[in-house]
């Protein structure tokens, strides 16, 4: 019983190895044994490798624009180019911010709208950086005043309405100066 078992369990062996086979190719026999006899050479004739047709594009359903409840292109443009309407944002500007960074944000925008004579929401925030001030006058001096010589960290927001770029100056305190400086 006991040879049973182990021939049986060579034969699987052997059969799994087989299965794992199918390498055309002959191993390198080992430089140290007897040359092996040639096996015979495959009597099959190769096929000639055939192209895969490449898939051909079937053009979009065209959808009439009255199928649609989307307005048309040319329907309703707010913004040269736009497709469609711009939506102008319902922003309460009397909400009650407790991020200092977003408190200054806010009041460099109310600064413009006041010294521009127009909305906040009509400025965008193009972008800010946290700076080093050279002086107390937050790199907006004034004519005729003098500013404490020391270096005062703040922030430089840029925004933009209808294409052109705005600069305002501030202190790291939201309590502190927020200022317009128009000749940048």
């Amino acid at each position: 019983m006991r040879r049973f078992i182990i021939i049986t369990v060579m034969l699987a062996a052997l059969f799994a190895l087989a299965a794992c086979g199918g390498n055309d190719e002959e191993a390198p026999a080992p430089a140290d044994s007897a040359p092996a006899a040639e096996a015979p050479a495959p009597t099959a004739t190769p096929q000639p490798a055939t192209a895969t047709p490449l898939p051909t594009e079937t053009p979009a359903p065209v959808v009439e624009a009255t199928d649609s409840p989307l307005p048309t292109p040319d329907a309703g443009r707010s913004v040269e180019g736009s497709p469609l309407p711009t939506p102008v944002p319902d922003v309460d500007t009397n909400v009650q911010v407790n991020d200092p960074l977003t408190t200054l944000m806010l009041a460099a925008q109310q600064v413009l709208a006041e010294s521009e004579d127009t909305n906040a929401q009509d400025f965008v925030l193009s972008s800010f950086e946290q700076v080093e001030w050279g002086d107390a006058s937050i790199g907006c001096p004034e004519p005729g005043n003098s500013y404490a010589q020391v270096v005062t960290p703040g922030y430089l927001f840029i925004f933009v309405m209808n294409d052109k770029e705005y600069s305002v100056h501030t202190t790291l305190n939201p309590e502190g100066p927020v200022v317009y400086c128009p000749a940048e």
